[in-house]
């Protein structure tokens, strides 16, 4: 978090050094490795997901399984 406002851990290496408002963010490696994190979709069962839920969840499926095209 940038102005030492606050802090976060974050399981992966920031891609940038600045926050959103242009101050600088430091990165500190955590001293053990992190465990990978379960990524999960839920949707209620009372209702249907609308057709773009459906497609963000068919999207992130082959993202995730490395089976996504690129390109229109």
């Amino acid at each position: 978090m940038g102005r030492g406002l606050a802090y976060t851990l974050l399981n992966l290496q920031p891609q940038v050094s600045t926050s959103l408002d242009g101050h600088p963010v430091v990165s500190v490696p955590l001293d053990s490795p992190a465990a990978a994190l379960d990524v999960v979709l839920l949707t209620s069962a009372s209702s249907r997901p609308t057709r773009r839920a459906t497609a963000v969840a068919e999207l992130c499926t082959e993202l995730l399984r490395g089976t996504a095209q690129s390109g229109p």
